[in-house]
């Protein structure tokens, strides 16, 4: 098994960046999930310095809008351009107040949002702001990507589904027989959780708002029995991987 991209996503609920290497620690991939947009009306156990509810944030799966939001970040992943619709926004600093002030006024501006109330970004300063309390990176087999093509006879592109690695090297599906195993990706090590359930927001195709009018998920289910696709890690120890980098049985 061979890495053959990887993708951080700086703030949560957006698109990301790719990158031909990442750091991972306790926290996670590094500049994963750093930032997240608190939503005015759900936000419930605030948290500035840490993890909180995916339902806090603006996401995919309440605000199909963000489907529309091309994202463009410096090398860092602090600073942020929005390319919508073929017009560019920002740039947004997301290190500093002013720029994540002009963010959410944007936003504000683009006029898609139902809920009055402030928008305010916020950082995961203790903890990368991933789905799970338990911070994680997720994983994905091309090959079984693939094979969900070819059943439905289009093409999905690996974008809407949001991983943070994918790996060559195994026969489609084949990589569901990782789960409870350690992997070791260049100086890291991994253990793999669970198959990624996948939500309502694979759904959308980057770069366009509106909800695909047949739902992947319900063709899954029909086809394989269901509607997992990507694996769940957590971090064991501390390290490195990159492009190129092999995928062992640690």
């Amino acid at each position: 098994m061979i890495i053959d991209q990887i993708t951080r996503f700086p703030v949560k609920g957006l698109y990301g960046q790719n990158l031909d290497h990442a750091t991972i620690s306790a926290r996670g991939m590094a500049g994963d999930r750093r930032f997240g947009i608190y939503h005015p009306k759900r936000v419930k156990n605030r948290s500035p310095a840490g993890w909180s509810p995916k339902v806090n944030f603006l996401q995919m799966v309440f605000e199909s809008f963000l489907g529309a939001y091309e994202t463009n970040f410096d090398a860092s992943g602090e600073v942020l351009k929005l390319l919508i619709e073929g017009q560019e926004y920002g740039p947004y600093d997301l290190t500093t107040a002013q720029g994540r002030a002009e963010l959410c006024k944007q936003i504000r501006l683009f006029n898609d949002l139902e809920d009055d109330g402030p928008l305010e970004v916020i950082e995961g300063l203790e903890q990368s702001l991933t789905d799970r309390k338990e911070p994680c990176i997720t994983m994905g087999n091309p090959a079984s990507l693939g094979d969900l093509e070819k059943q439905l006879d289009r093409d999905l592109g690996r974008s809407r589904f949001r991983l943070n690695a994918w790996f060559n090297g195994l026969e489609a599906w084949a990589e569901h027989e990782l789960v409870g195993k350690r992997l070791k990706i260049g100086s890291a090590e991994l253990k793999v959780i669970e198959p990624v359930d996948r939500c309502r927001a694979i759904n959308l195709t980057p770069g366009d708002r509106n909800w695909n009018k047949d739902d992947i998920n319900v063709h899954m289910k029909r086809i394989y029995g269901h509607n997992c696709l990507g694996l769940l890690c957590v971090p064991l120890t501390q390290g490195s991987f990159r492009i190129g980098d092999a995928v062992k049985l640690a």
